[in-house]
């Protein structure tokens, strides 16, 4: 007959070889024995956890704690299962508990900082990843890149140039790559942006077949002569409120049916929102992949025949990478989501312009260059605008003043970005910068470092978050538009551009950096578009000297919005299906 610590041997046995349903057995036969075992109960409780049951696992690793509560695994595990049944908040708790328990304890703090930066805690997020990257001799890549996130989310520059230099000269040695996403906040060249995304996608790659012990979907090939309708799908968990889908809708709206039957498989969850209802209007499948596992996720694409699978989501949030991993379709592109490489071999082309990727630095993508004649990026045109503008006070602005608006996520301010901005305002009297109100503590910090700059604090507006409609019509109180470097605005810019407010932007060498350029001359404006700092500040400076200039930019922007190919749904979509056709003759084998 099993002893207690034969059938917790054989559980472990079983849960580390991945035969979870076998591991439960054993563990249930152990808690039989003794239904006290805090062993077993928080084991069988993990076990239910990873089967993607959190709910089962939630009350048996209570239980574990009660019986003892100074072991940090289980308050560590803990707060994993609350994040999976949307407890967030008890979950951070959980998640300090096991650090205080273990100030060692790496991947307590590793959760905690990935938990902090989502529910936008970004202090409580720069200090766990700081100790985890303590603990790991600096060679900790995932928590290296969120840290230096978090303190661009503050605004704490002098910390991110040392995280930057950390980066750097790390690069060669790390145990985990660094998320490529993180890493477009710096003035990376196109080169060292290719070794990171490289490195991450080919980590993604093996860390999926690993798991499947080397399966991936069955190969599928493409007919040789194009079927009446190609069958394509969008992969992303964006598909509600969210900037990728304010963009992505009129390209949707707008697809021929009769040549194209278009899937949507989203990750995101049930939502009831009005962005979700116009998308599953508009697509022939709407298909709620959130239930299911990664491997189960591809094996659904590949058993619905999908021809050319299309990522909108890269590097960015929490992506399925190891989906495309399995190779679920026989053509694999990304576009959209992620402003860069993939990298590795896992998608096969990447939609682009000839702006945003010039022909020069095609060397740095791993993907086929497939470019649209006008700009990539698609919009909506039934977005909202305002009609009329709010009055200044109903958008928190003062009633006098030029208004300089630089409304982008607070990470992509840099130190550099910021003096050029304070610059500005010093060449401009009774002019005023506003801003997005993201964090107490940026808002804190933009202030005084605006007053180190010879900079009134109170000439920075800070504007409350507030929803896209009511967002989108506060943006024409604004004059001028100034855009962010390295990392620029991208749907910011196309929601300026739609308001009627020129954009001024410098551009480098990087897809992150070239969008609003891209934006710009595609709707008519590329006279906005800069090469230098020089260049950039002396024509915001001449913008608001001459008022005459400005007007005629924005006369030229009011008839781009309705004659630009930037908010044309109909004329992209057929450049879109052209490209896609053009990846299914190339695919061909």
């Amino acid at each position: 007959m099993a002893t207690i610590n034969h059938l917790l041997q054989r559980g472990v046995q079983k849960h580390l070889s991945g035969d979870l349903d076998g591991a439960k057995v054993e563990y249930r036969r152990l808690l039989d024995k003794d239904s006290h075992h805090t062993d077993g109960l928080h084991l069988l409780g993990l076990t239910e956890y990873q089967s993607g049951n959190p709910a089962l696992a939630e009350p048996l690793i209570r239980q574990a704690i009660a019986i003892n509560p100074n072991i940090p695994a289980f308050h560590g595990n803990l707060g994993s299962v609350l994040v999976a049944i949307g407890q967030s908040i008890e979950a951070l708790a959980s998640y300090s508990r096991s650090v205080e328990l273990d100030p060692n304890y790496i991947d307590g703090w590793r959760n905690l900082g990935n938990l902090a930066s989502r529910l936008n805690k970004h202090d409580v997020a720069a200090q766990a990843f700081s100790t985890v990257i303590r603990l790991t001799d600096g060679k900790d890549g995932q928590s290296l890149g969120y840290l230096g996130l978090s303190l661009a989310v503050l605004c704490d520059w002098s910390n991110l140039a040392l995280t930057r230099d950390t980066i750097l000269a790390q690069l060669p040695n790390l145990a985990t790559p660094l998320p490529p996403f993180s890493t477009l906040i710096y003035d990376f060249t196109p080169e060292q942006q290719r070794t990171i995304a490289d490195q991450a996608a080919t980590a993604i790659h093996a860390d999926s077949l690993k798991a499947t012990q080397g399966r991936t979907c069955p190969p599928r090939s493409l007919p040789a002569s194009r079927p009446q309708r190609i069958k394509i799908g969008y992969l992303s968990d964006d598909f509600q409120g969210h900037a990728v889908a304010y963009l992505f809708l009129g390209l949707l709206e707008a697809h021929d049916h009769e040549r194209f039957d278009v899937s949507i498989y989203s990750y995101a969850g049930p939502n009831d929102g009005d962005i979700r209802a116009r998308i599953v209007k508009a697509c022939d499948h709407f298909v709620d992949i959130t239930p299911l596992n990664w491997e189960a996720s591809a094996k659904k694409i590949n058993d619905d025949g999908i021809d050319i699978l299309i990522d909108l989501k890269g590097h960015t949030g929490i992506p399925r990478a190891q989906i495309l991993a399995m190779r679920p379709a026989p053509v694999q592109v990304a576009w959209l989501g992620y402003p860069g490489t993939f990298g590795g071999t896992d998608c096969d082309y990447i939609i682009a312009d000839p702006f945003v990727i010039p022909p020069e630095e095609e060397a740095h993508y791993s993907e086929t260059v497939v470019r649209l004649p006008h700009c990539y990026q698609s919009n909506d045109p039934k977005r909202p605008r305002a009609d009329k503008p709010p009055s200044r006070k109903d958008a928190g602005l003062p009633k006098t003043g030029f208004v300089f608006g630089a409304l982008n996520n607070t990470f992509k301010i840099t130190a550099q970005i910021f003096d050029l901005w304070m610059s500005i305002l010093n060449q401009c009297p009774d002019s005023i910068l506003w801003l997005l109100d993201h964090h107490p503590t940026t808002t804190a910090t933009l202030r005084e470092a605006a007053e180190a700059k010879g900079v009134s604090a109170d000439r920075l507006i800070f504007a409350p978050r507030v929803s896209q409609t009511d967002h989108m019509k506060r943006l024409s109180v604004c004059d001028l538009a100034l855009d962010t470097f390295p990392y620029g605005g991208h749907t910011t810019t196309s929601d300026f551009l739609w308001a009627g407010v020129p954009v001024v932007t410098l551009v480098g060498r990087t897809f992150a950096s070239r969008v609003a350029g891209s934006l710009l001359k595609t709707v008519g404006l590329p006279d906005l578009i800069t090469e230098s700092t020089d260049q950039y500040a002396a024509l915001a400076v001449s913008l608001f000297t001459e008022k005459s200039k400005l007007k005629a930019l924005k006369s030229r922007l009011a008839d781009a919005r309705t004659t630009s190919p930037l908010f044309d749904a109909v004329r992209f979509a057929k450049d879109f299906e052209q490209a896609l056709d053009l990846i299914y003759a190339q695919s061909v084998k």
